[in-house]
This record gives structure tokens, sequence and C-alpha cells, in this order.
């Protein structure tokens, strides 16, 4: 068969196997379904998977964090009376607004053990900020973009 000729398509093909070690610089052709053709090394390929893995596995841990943050908001509902969450480039922040018109400082020791936690058990994750922000004010430190979670404060649903 000619360089650049395909083999006939006749079914599945046994597993290929790219390892790091021996087809890292090796060049790879991959077909697309619309009959496009795009080449890569055996690290671009190996480097791609490993960073969709990592984007699966962070997404799933992100998602568990937002499910122990509003178990934190169900727990501590004499104390909270909204909670959101932003995206940043380098950071997730999680704004607490107090019931209180002052500074809870029950609630911020609640924080700064929770903070801990959450550092500890969702470190994929990464950096993550937990602040106390007074609801009368909420515009003032809580990114438009962010998310408001809801449906832990039950007494608001009655």
């Amino acid at each position: 068969m000619s360089e650049g000729a395909t083999a006939p398509d006749t079914g599945p093909r046994a597993v290929l196997q790219i390892s790091w070690r021996l087809d890292r610089e090796q060049q790879f052709v991959i077909e697309l379904p619309q009959e496009d053709r795009i080449v890569q090394t055996g690290e671009q390929i190996i480097k791609a998977c490993d960073l969709q893995i990592t984007g699966v596995l962070w997404s799933k841990e992100f998602r568990a964090m937002l499910g122990r943050i509003g178990e934190f908001c169900a727990s501590n509902k004499e104390h909270i009376s909204a909670c959101y969450t932003s995206l940043r480039s380098n950071k997730i922040c999680v704004f607490f607004c107090p019931r209180s018109e002052s500074f809870d400082f029950e609630l911020s020791d609640a924080l700064a053990e929770f903070s801990i936690e959450i550092s500890e058990r969702y470190s994929l994750v990464g950096r993550v900020h937990l602040r106390q922000v007074p609801l009368w004010d909420v515009e003032s430190f809580v990114p438009s973009d962010s998310l408001q979670f809801t449906g832990w404060d039950s007494e608001s649903k009655s």
C-alpha cells in the first residue's frame, strides 16, 4: 500500500496502545468522521486524554462540593439567608449572607472550619474562598454572574 493510502474499512481493529515511553515522538494519523485527517504525536494524544480525564474528575468533584455546600447551608440555616458561588479565573468564591444585619461571628467560626473541610476534601477543585457578605449590600460583593444556591431553606418554601 502506498504512503498516504488507507486500508479498506474491514470493521473493528485490535486495540491499539500508545506508550509514553515508546511512542511520544511517533506521529499518528487520526481519521475523523467527516473524512478529515489530523496528525498528532503520541505525546499530544496522551496529554489530550489526560486533560479530558482530569476535566471529568474535576467536574465530578466540583458537583460533589456544591452538594456539600448545600448541606452546610441547610445545617446552618438559622445563620444563613442566602448563598452564592462564582467561578473566577484562579479560584472559586462562595458567598454566604448572614440572617443578621451585622457580621455573624458564629457563622464566621463555622465558615473557618468548613473552609478547612472543603480544602482537604475537594483538593482537585483548586482554591475555594468562603466569604461572609451582608445581604443588604450583596451587589457590592457578589459578581452578577454568580449562581445562587436554592432549595436548602425549607422555611422559605412553605
